[in-house]
């Protein structure tokens, strides 16, 4: 389903009644699924915490207060996406259900179905995995657990059938844990209320909470891996010409429970114009019709597919190409200290020695770096794709795919 038919969904039919300008009249239920409809829309392309009344009633052509007058409050808006949502996905699950095929084309209709139809409306995942939004609305969240489950629920029936039937491998566990602690993630316990609270994960807010020591432990982890990379060189003052840049860090819950303090820098332009203005970057993308077609080259060559991706792979590249320097925070002032003892001048600075992830120029370093490697590995790419390799290992071909640090081979077997 595209995103054109999918926004159709939501439109009703014109109304009849005109107004004294001559202009249509739209009933009430209409503006709801106008609304909800530029919900689900702007959801996909700028996410749903950044969606403001004022940008829905520009995209539905009514004033801020015309919003109001149909949802009173904007969490009402949201449920109302939710409902919808869950209606679509229903819809979806109950046309394979009614199916009267083998249990395992079914399974594979969903499965397939189901996957396309999130990539195809981005708003869907966006919402359903929106801390900001759940944090703020407890009713919003709860619904979500429950469309998952039943979600969980639908996909093990069809699994245990399979299983019945002497299909699958009797040892095959419909309800996989990976899958369960996917579902849960909404409603786990290692989130706590005071974290859900906040808006927005921040240094500040997070040292108020009774988490702080295992958000301040992660961070000592994360600089410790980042001088065993050889990221930064040593505090020094910032000499004439350096470019000077700010650390960003990134404060978030994995599925597991672990919290996760992960540093970058903040390569806007606002933040670095003089980076911006003096070089240029790039990083291969793949589009999904490329995978797709690397897909079908190996199963035309019978080729087994294995997954994989490059850790940490950014600061394994060669740093940027004008020296550029960090300006010292408290996190790395706190780190400095726990490691040395030393309390650092705040007016010293870091030497950038690697690419780091947020900096201009970070994927184009890597993309040059990634590149070399392959190519000394007996890689090469495809006429017509860049992100496809062809290789021979071993006596036999190997098929590559890359999406800047995500890759898929293709070979016979798992020795290759």
């Amino acid at each position: 389903m595209d995103r054109h038919r999918f926004r159709g969904l939501f439109r009703l039919a014109e109304g009849t009644g005109n107004n004294m300008n001559g202009r249509t009249r739209k009933s009430a239920d209409e503006r709801k699924a106008e609304i909800i409809d530029a919900a689900l829309e702007l959801a996909g392309e700028v996410g749903p915490g950044r969606i403001t009344t004022q940008a829905l009633a520009q995209a539905v052509g009514i004033s801020q207060p015309g919003v109001f007058r149909h949802f009173p409050k904007k969490e009402d808006i949201w449920e109302a996406v939710a409902l919808r949502i869950g209606e679509l996905l229903r819809e979806n699950w109950a046309a394979v259900h009614n199916e009267d095929r083998p249990p395992a084309d079914r399974l594979q209709t969903f499965v397939t179905g189901h996957l396309t139809f999130l990539q195809t409306t981005p708003a869907i995942p966006a919402i359903l995995f929106s801390r900001e939004l759940h944090a703020e609305n407890e009713a919003l969240r709860s619904f979500f657990v429950e469309l998952m489950k039943r979600a969980h629920r639908f996909l093990s029936e069809m699994i245990a059938s399979e299983i019945d039937a002497g299909n699958f491998d009797a040892g095959l566990d419909p309800d996989d844990a990976e899958w369960e602690a996917r579902v849960h993630a909404l409603q786990s316990e290692a989130i706590t209320p005071e974290e859900r609270a906040l808006p927005r994960f921040s240094r500040r807010a997070l040292k108020r909470l009774p988490t702080w020591d295992l958000w301040h432990k992660n961070e000592l982890e994360q600089l410790d891996q980042m001088k065993a990379l050889g990221m930064f060189g040593a505090p020094q003052v910032l000499p004439e010409g350096g470019i000077l840049m700010r650390f960003h860090w990134q404060y978030r819950i994995k599925v597991n429970g672990k919290r996760r303090s992960r540093l970058c820098c903040d390569g806007s332009p606002r933040a670095a114009p003089e980076v911006h203005s003096s070089t240029s970057t790039y990083a291969s993308c793949l589009e999904h019709p490329i995978f797709r077609l690397f897909v079908a080259l190996c199963a035309a060559d019978s080729l087994t597919i294995y997954g994989g991706d490059a850790k940490d792979a950014f600061a394994h590249s060669p740093g940027p190409s004008k020296p550029t320097f960090m300006k010292l925070d408290d996190a790395f002032i706190d780190w400095y200290k726990a490691r040395t003892g030393v309390e650092l001048d705040r007016h010293l600075v870091l030497p950038v020695l690697r690419a780091l992830q947020g900096h201009p120029e970070a994927a184009r370093l890597w993309e040059a770096h990634i590149s070399g490697i392959l190519a000394e590995l007996g890689f090469k790419n495809t006429t017509h794709e860049k992100n496809i390799y062809t290789g021979t290992f071993f006596g036999e071909k190997v098929l590559l795919v890359r999406q800047v640090d995500d890759f898929a081979l293709g070979c016979k077997s798992e020795a290759t």
